[in-house]
């Protein structure tokens, strides 16, 4: 200790230069200790103000990152709000009423929807409605488009309702509410694609769909106008087409049958010649008949191919001009 005491007051020395002999050891001892004591506070208050820095750029970037944060999540709200207002204009332009409660439910209640129904179960769900309301509600043969227009959305509302709230097991009517709405915004174009099947489907027969659309024209892509005289024209004759190829399939199904039972065994091996004769001429005439319905067959199914085409754009069309009907 006072060899390295001695080494101090040797620095302490050259520092004093010319006034070395001024200093003692007894004062030079009391000047060390207040030295050592003054460089430790020193060296505390250093490595407090370190510390104090870090903390400052640690909160620094943390409000930074918070600042980013809330930046983030500014966007994001500003992003639901756009698609709230965006589904509530939807509804209100479908004439479907919905309340704010409702909208602020929806990625919650889309939640809810995915755990009792696949999109397999949500287009059965919509084909049993339709099928449903169109031999009750609307039967396309008696009721008018206005009519139609100004009850459909309702009349799909109270059919959903029925179906989820036998699955979705639950009391708030919000939940059901909303759910009812979310599928009706999502399948609003095939529930109308599959009324247009059933209103072109009810005007096959005799009766056909005259008083439905009220003597408006329905125009097509093409720009073919089509009145409901020509709608039950063309369903007929496209029904025809379709039971003339189906008639024929079935008649190649028997004859492929008849040919696979008509065994014909050698002239040598035949015991009569006449049942030989028979059944060779029996079996010619059965693969005639396979050659004749398969030409046939191939014609029908061109035919269908065609007037297929022209039933798909009456399809939209009536999808189209039963859309277009505000509620």
């Amino acid at each position: 200790m006072k060899k390295k005491a001695r080494i101090v007051f040797g620095r302490i020395k050259s520092i004093l230069g010319d006034h070395t002999n001024l200093l003692n050891y007894r004062e030079y001892v009391f000047i060390a200790k207040k030295l050592k004591a003054t460089c430790q506070r020193k060296e505390r208050l250093i490595c407090k103000l370190r510390l104090q820095a870090k903390l400052n750029r640690e909160m620094k970037d943390h409000f930074l990152n918070m600042e980013d944060e809330i930046e983030k999540l500014k966007l994001q709200l500003k992003v639901e709000k756009t698609k709230v207002i965006k589904y509530d204009s939807f509804l209100r332009d479908k004439g479907i009423k919905v309340s704010k409660d409702e909208i602020l439910l929806k990625e919650h209640l889309n939640e809810i929807l995915e755990r009792h129904f696949n999109a397999k179960e949500i287009i059965e769900l919509v084909k049993d409605i339709v099928d449903e309301v169109s031999h009750t509600v609307f039967d396309f043969q008696k009721i008018q488009v206005d009519f139609f227009g100004e009850n459909r959305i309702f009349v799909i509302q109270q059919a959903i309702y029925q179906k989820i709230q036998n699955v979705i097991k639950t009391d708030d009517l919000n939940v059901l509410n909303g759910i009812k709405n979310i599928i009706l915004e999502k399948n609003l174009d095939k529930f109308h694609s599959l009324f247009a099947t059933k209103i072109l489907e009810a005007s096959k027969v005799e009766t056909g769909i005259f008083k439905f659309f009220n003597g408006d024209l329905i125009e097509d892509s093409d720009g073919v106008r089509w009145s409901s005289f020509a709608i039950t024209r063309f369903m007929k004759d496209y029904q025809s087409i379709l039971d003339k190829k189906r008639e024929v399939e079935l008649k190649l199904e028997w004859l492929n049958k008849a040919l696979k039972n008509c065994q014909v065994i050698s002239e040598e091996d035949s015991v009569d010649y006449r049942e030989y004769s028979n059944r060779l001429e029996e079996k010619k005439k059965i693969e005639k008949d396979i050659s004749k319905n398969s030409l046939d067959l191939f014609n029908a199914k061109n035919r269908v191919s065609e007037e297929h085409l022209k039933y798909k754009k009456l399809q939209k069309a009536v999808t189209k001009a039963i859309l277009s009907k505000k509620r």
